[in-house]
């Protein structure tokens, strides 16, 4: 919790793009096979979507690494010192006194 900044975001964005590239191709793949016939030469070629969703897929993994998204990762992350609430953040909390999602629970930090 509390460790995506703003500036994290076009990082996160291109995560969640790559995401969508590789179930589109996936998609396509599902659709017209991995193979598809050629109509110069008469045989069967890869379908373009293969390269598509593994390249999408492979920057996805990368971009889930770098966010601490995979098992492995998250285990290699070391827990955040606490951070002082804002006013936002202490509206929030107490707008949530008594719906049983106080505190931590809510996805706020402790001061």
């Amino acid at each position: 919790m509390g460790r995506l900044r703003e500036t994290d975001l076009p990082a996160m964005a291109l995560a969640c793009e790559a995401y969508g590239m590789a179930m589109m191709a996936a998609a396509s793949l599902h659709e017209d096979g991995v193979l598809l016939k050629d109509g110069v030469h008469g045989g069967r070629k890869v379908n373009p979507s293969w390269r598509i969703f593994r390249e999408a897929s492979e920057a996805f993994r990368s971009y889930s690494q770098s966010f601490g998204l995979t098992p492995a990762d998250r285990q290699r992350l070391t827990p955040l010192q606490p951070v002082e609430q804002g006013d936002f953040e202490k509206f929030l909390a107490a707008r949530l006194v008594g719906t049983g999602k106080e505190g931590n629970d809510a996805g706020i930090e402790d001061s």
